[in-house]
């Protein structure tokens, strides 16, 4: 009769640790479980099975008929994912070199630099070098391998995706109400066609900030120290120092995208920095 469900190797690998073993208290240190675990797992599987495969002596668990002639196979699956497991580290082991990101500082500082111990721990092969400078390098001329834009690149530029947006609201400083009168930070000239700037002019036309630069950290600190200014969230939403006085909704949003060398586009260290950028950057960006 087939069995309603199938059994689970951890509770077939029973069978072998406690032939070997004797005892379900020895089993249960060499699987990092409480003795009473071990035990109820025994008698699941004597109960999906459907007669027992021990029997207890003297303190001691003696494999039953139908227990010994598993054995052989119990050890070749036993064997199996013992090479499995081999196999996985070396695979984990091969995982090096060096990988060129380049990404905005934003990006750069507040939301890599943070996640690179984690990716270390699982890649401790792999060598990062984050260029944070916010011009566009070429991957065409190997100055990064991957990298991360604040806008959608040329159509000519291959194996590209958007990862989402970042957004922006409008913030003041902590305790900030909106009523009074308070000078304006602004970014400079040189950004005056971004989605962030082109809200400012609009919200306050005809306004010369008076304070202004292309470094996001800077605007912040203004902002903190009592200036206005079109932030992301990311920035203003983890700061005590600042209030958003735009709502919930962003007034401005940039689209972040991923671009990756092509010739490097299939080695195991790149798709590993990709998949850890993919998963570090989607919880601070909106998908639309």
């Amino acid at each position: 009769m087939r069995r309603p469900f199938p059994i689970d190797w951890d509770d077939l690998h029973l069978i072998l640790d406690l032939t070997e073993a004797g005892t379900l208290a020895a089993v249960a240190r060499r699987r990092g479980v409480d003795q009473t675990t071990a035990s109820r797992r025994l008698t699941r599987l004597e109960e999906r099975i459907g007669e027992p495969l021990f029997d207890r002596i003297e303190r001691r668990h003696r494999p039953r008929p139908l227990a010994l002639a598993l054995m052989a196979d119990l050890e070749a699956m036993a064997a199996a994912a013992a090479r499995i497991d081999a196999k996985l580290d070396d695979d984990r082991l091969r995982l090096s070199g060096t990988v060129v990101i380049s990404a905005v500082d934003l990006l750069a500082t507040r939301v890599l630099a943070p996640a690179v111990a984690a990716f270390r721990t699982r890649h401790p092969g792999v060598r990062l070098e984050v260029d944070g400078e916010d011009r566009n390098v070429s991957l065409a001329a190997r100055e990064a391998d991957v990298a991360l834009r604040l806008a959608r690149p040329a159509a000519d530029e291959a194996l590209a995706r958007r990862l989402g947006d970042l957004v922006f609201g409008f913030y003041g400083p902590a305790g900030d109400d909106g009523a009074a009168d308070r000078p304006i930070a602004g970014y400079g000239e040189a950004l005056d066609h971004v989605p962030e700037s082109r809200w400012l002019a609009t919200a306050f036309p005809g306004l010369l900030p008076s304070f202004r630069s292309n470094r996001i950290g800077a605007i912040a600190e203004a902002v903190a120290g009592g200036h206005r200014a079109v932030l992301p969230f990311l920035i203003g939403a983890n700061d005590p120092r600042m209030t958003r006085l735009s709502g919930v909704e962003p007034v401005a949003r940039r689209e972040v995208w991923l671009l990756v060398r092509p010739e490097r586009r299939h080695e195991a260290a790149v798709v590993a920095v990709i998949d850890w950028i993919t998963a570090t950057l989607r919880p601070v960006l909106a998908i639309s």
